[in-house]
């Protein structure tokens, strides 16, 4: 049940992550559903790398009724004027959303077959009690990226919220919401008010922005266990239907349920008569063969026959196409001990061969014991499911190496995670990479557009975190004369503050080299040329610049790295030695595309995303595509590695770039030490003949 304190919740298959990155209202269990949103996106872009379906030169060809994902900031919940109203989105949802959503919103449209993953379960309650306003919100206006789900664009503020509370009417009836009505009455009222605006109670249980950032779970937690503010813990006197009910009694301060006509369910083939029939036939008087059989059973106690023991060792043998999944929480800060009560989820995502992307298939969580381990029951083992163990704790989140079904009859895995203790220290932050790229939205080269991509690294054992909530935890510097900043995953005010010189993070930096990632996107003007600088806050390995083919670029801290080919379209690339903190990065940008830049802001956008990724920065979880392609091309690659070993270079210069882009691909995980250690002494080798 989802409000008590420790359960170990059944297996849903259906259940899949419907919140966009960046939706903000980051409560108790959405955090660890955005992450995996973003591993989800992360993990489709590169499998569309390796299959070679991602062409920066063309469109990809989207299927029916959908429109092309573009890379743009989340936007902002714009709250309605009048509460959201179930009835007028009543309308609006059977024209727009029943055909892939179902009518009862169980994802069984007459559309849903044709899409690549799933259609959300908006009529499921596992699904509606852990979802937040804000996210279906966001979903309707930017669309979703995993299914193919287009932007809503032509519904103003009002209808999206509109259709947002029909969505949440298929899961709350009138005898929940008269049953909280009456316990809030009674229990809550004297704090909040009877119209939920409160009285000695700091929450506003009709403030728009508050209440879209709330799941029922989240209001559900509150009243199990209280809040600092001095409400007291009621998980003793409610049972987990009254808690139900409660949160939606109080979303209907802020919604409007009221005149949704009935949904239109098809009758049984079987007629109310006939169900009659057939169960007062079973309600009838025992046979005398049935009665004296009963008698017997009774009054003996005979041993069981063949029969009924071989059908009691079916029932007791192993399902197949179950298993277990366990493994054990190592303290990687060298403390003895874990936090209590920490939850670790189990995550499931499986491969569509058709799109190349990764989908949420199954989900199950619990509590760790008490010595660390933790063993999760009748898992079900798909063949090439890949399995993640993820630990939710506060701000932080960790998860495990990912664990594959590369065979049947796989009944096991063990998967171990280790969890972090947290510091305050930021002074050993460093920056791996610093990556600068450039674009242009249209032909009036009044503008230039940057996406920065700050890969931190943290070498310690403690995950970092700020001194105080909602301070950063690190700070970086942009170009002052930057314009319309914006972030790939979240806003100003939630995930990012803004500081005079730039930007703070106030996210938790887990330790590991390259693994924490901020990337940026933002404007600056440009009249045939422009001097950008950007002031050094971290000590950085190394700072790479990528410009499209015919833009020059001037500094004594960059050297030209050559020419690369992000699927199809051309960049001059730079690159500095390490700079230090204090230290100032300037160059002198100018020129214009050697082709006509993208015809629109959009495309532009596209482009850029696509060049970073294309670059290699942001591949984070490489391991699930890694071994996608391992499993279809393992001969392939060996014919790969086998001419890379006899690649040779006859410039010192392209030689130390393949050892650098060599170091970069073992330490993501990209090839087997083997290989590397294989590789880079034959580079050696040939750089040592060359000097």
């Amino acid at each position: 049940m989802p409000f008590k304190q420790a359960t170990n919740s059944a297996p849903i298959a259906e259940r899949k992550q419907n919140n966009p990155a960046g939706a903000g209202y980051l409560g108790p269990y959405d955090k660890a559903l955005i992450m995996k949103s973003r591993f989800i996106i992360l993990l489709t872009i590169a499998a569309l790398l390796v299959s070679g379906c991602v062409s920066l030169a063309e469109d990809l060809t989207p299927p029916p009724n959908s429109s092309v994902p573009t890379v743009a900031p989340t936007p902002v919940p714009v709250f309605p004027e009048a509460a959201p109203s179930a009835a007028r989105g009543q309308a609006i949802y059977s024209e727009k959303c029943a055909p892939c959503h179902g009518d009862t919103g169980l994802g069984d449209g007459d559309q849903s077959a044709q899409l690549p993953n799933p259609a959300t379960q908006l009529g499921n309650r596992n699904v509606s009690l852990q979802a937040l306003p804000a996210w279906w919100y966001t979903a309707v206006t930017k669309g979703n990226l995993e299914s193919f789900m287009p932007p809503f664009a032509s519904l103003t503020d009002q209808e999206r919220w509109d259709v947002v509370a029909y969505a949440y009417s298929l899961t709350i009836n009138e005898s929940s919401i008269a049953m909280g009505e009456a316990l809030y009455a009674e229990n809550c009222a004297i704090c909040h008010g009877e119209d939920g605006s409160g009285i000695t109670s700091p929450i506003d249980f009709t403030d728009q922005s508050y209440m879209a950032g709330r799941s029922a779970v989240d209001l559900g937690l509150v009243i199990v266990n209280g809040s600092e503010n001095g409400m007291m813990a009621f998980g003793g006197d409610f049972n987990d239907e009254q808690i139900t009910a409660l949160t939606d009694y109080l979303r209907t301060f802020t919604m409007d349920f009221e005149g949704v006509e009935p949904i239109a369910v098809e009758e049984s083939s079987e007629t109310p008569a006939e169900e009659e029939t057939d169960s007062a036939s079973a309600t009838e008087e025992p046979t005398e063969e049935a009665t004296a059989e009963e008698t017997n059973t009774e009054e003996t106690d005979a041993e069981p026959t063949a029969e009924e023991q071989e059908q009691a060792e079916a029932e007791s043998a192993p399902v197949e196409g179950l298993g277990t999944v366990s493994g054990t929480v190592q303290n990687g800060s060298g403390g003895e001990s874990l936090p209590e009560g920490l939850l670790i989820q189990l995550i499931g995502y499986d491969h569509d061969p058709a799109t190349g992307s990764f989908y949420e298939a199954y989900f199950d969580e619990m509590r760790i014991n008490d010595d660390g381990s933790y063993f999760f029951e009748d898992v079900d083992m798909a063949l090439n499911r890949a399995f993640v163990v993820v630990i939710e704790d506060e701000e932080l989140s960790f998860s495990s190496d990912p664990g594959f079904i590369t065979e049947e009859g796989i009944t096991s895995l063990d998967l171990p995670i280790t969890y972090y203790e947290t510091s305050n220290d930021t002074s050993k932050l460093s920056l791996d990479r610093l990556h600068i790229f450039f674009e242009f939205a249209d032909s009036t080269y009044e503008t230039i557009q940057v996406v920065e991509v700050f890969v931190v690294t943290n070498p310690t054992t403690y995950a970092i975190i700020a001194e105080n909530e909602g301070e950063a935890t690190i700070e970086f510097d942009l170009p002052e004369d930057a314009t319309n900043i914006e972030f790939e995953d979240s806003t100003f005010g939630e995930r990012y503050t803004q500081t005079e010189t730039g930007f703070g993070d106030t996210s938790a930096i887990a330790p590991g080299m390259g693994q924490h990632q901020v990337i940026v996107f933002f404007e600056m003007p440009y009249n045939k040329k422009m001097d950008f600088s950007q002031s050094i806050t971290h000590p950085i390995n190394s700072a790479i610049v990528m410009v499209p083919e015919g833009v020059k670029v001037k500094s004594d801290l960059l050297t030209d790295s050559g020419t690369r080919d992000a699927q199809g379209l051309t960049y001059n690339v730079f690159s500095s030695q390490p700079l230090p903190v204090g230290s100032t990065l300037s160059m002198n940008i100018s020129g214009k595309l050697s082709t006509s830049p993208a015809g629109s802001e959009e495309d532009s956008q596209r482009n850029l995303i696509f060049g970073v990724i294309a670059f290699g920065i942001v591949l984070v979880g490489a391991g699930f595509w890694i071994y996608m392609r391992n499993n279809d091309e393992d001969d392939e690659l060996d014919d790969e590695e086998e001419d890379d070993d006899d690649a040779e270079f006859d410039d010192a210069d392209k030689i130390m770039d393949a050892i650098i882009a060599l170091d970069d691909a073992y330490r993501d995980g990209q090839i087997s030490e083997e290989v590397y250690k294989k590789r880079r002494a034959d580079l050696k080798a040939q750089l040592e003949d060359l000097v």
